[in-house]
């Protein structure tokens, strides 16, 4: 079995949350996936949806399909102007923007902690 995640940071809004969920299981349902969600409550003011697509990873077809639901289901976040909660290491390019000083901070930070790019390569990072 296959596993792609997509995990949105959600305000902690009841109808906000139903409905955005909703958008996000007819995406899924676009590609012929059904839509897995766990809800985590991280604050008193936000939420976590860990959304899972899963898939025969021995069918390069199924893998392509997940993957395009999983990068229609990100693109949708970032039209709602969320952000998420954990990226996949192939999402770091859609993510991390050069431009914001955020990630030129974490960059900075990685490259002193972690300067021979042992901890998640590729992940939570400027390229």
């Amino acid at each position: 079995c296959g596993v792609l995640f997509v995990s949105p940071a959600l305000p902690m809004r009841g109808a906000y949350v139903q409905n955005f969920i909703a958008e996000m299981v007819a995406v899924a349902e676009r590609f012929g996936h059904t839509l897995f969600t766990t809800l985590n409550i991280e604050t008193p003011l936000a939420l976590v949806a860990i959304c899972n697509l899963l898939f025969d990873r021995e069918s390069e077809s199924e893998r392509q399909r997940a993957l395009d639901c999983a990068t229609a289901l990100q693109a949708l976040v970032r039209e709602r102007g969320l952000s998420v909660y954990r990226a996949r290491a192939d999402m770091m390019g859609e993510i991390a923007d050069p431009a914001d000083p955020y990630w030129r901070l974490v960059r900075e930070l990685k490259q002193v902690f972690d300067p021979n790019n042992v901890i998640a390569p590729g992940r939570y990072n400027l390229p």
